[in-house]
């Protein structure tokens, strides 16, 4: 939920912090998501590929890891920077990683579900990161702010803390899902 909870506060953050107008804050992270994320999902599906042809059954699932991983000095830094155009440097790469996933990750569900299960397991996952990222995402930065900062311009503890936990989570649940990933591969051959 990283990326949701982010991207409903980060213009809130840069008006906060750094004391730019809604306006520009809003055209200078439209920017960066327009690029940014578009490039880290075609990415994303770009490495998931060379993976494979490199004999990663698991490669979906591996690039949601790598990227996971990759994400820390970035996502843990920019919140933290007092120059707004660092912040905004550094939230490029944030959003760049935090997006290669978004690709992959329907079709790694696709890749180990019979053909006519695919379709609820896809319409499952979708509901589960929406009602997760739209849902606990934005308010967990919300409520982190209220109740454990007290203090509306710590909005930036608030997105490092919530974003970090959140890389961790997925990381660790990446990283033990990759062998249980790679045995339904397997047993869907197996079945097929």
């Amino acid at each position: 939920f990283s990326s949701y909870g982010t991207s409903a506060w980060v213009p809130t953050f840069f008006v906060r912090n750094h004391g730019w107008s809604e306006s520009q804050a809003g055209q200078v992270y439209g920017w960066i998501v327009a690029i940014a994320a578009t490039m880290g999902v075609a990415a994303g599906g770009w490495l998931a590929d060379k993976l494979a042809e490199r004999g990663y059954h698991d490669s979906t699932m591996r690039v949601g890891l790598l990227v996971s991983v990759a994400w820390f000095p970035f996502g843990w830094a920019y919140p933290f920077v007092s120059d707004p155009w660092v912040a905004a440097a550094l939230l490029a790469p944030t959003v760049f990683l935090a997006s290669a996933p978004f690709g992959v990750a329907p079709a790694a569900i696709t890749q180990m579900m019979p053909n006519n299960m695919r379709a609820q397991a896809s319409a499952i996952y979708l509901f589960t990161i929406n009602l997760i990222g739209l849902g606990v995402g934005p308010t967990a930065v919300a409520m982190t702010t209220d109740y454990v900062f007290g203090n509306e311009m710590m909005v930036n503890y608030s997105l490092a803390i919530v974003t970090t936990i959140a890389h961790i989570i997925s990381s660790i649940m990446l990283w033990i899902g990759l062998k249980p990933y790679r045995r339904s591969l397997e047993y869907l051959k197996t079945w097929s």
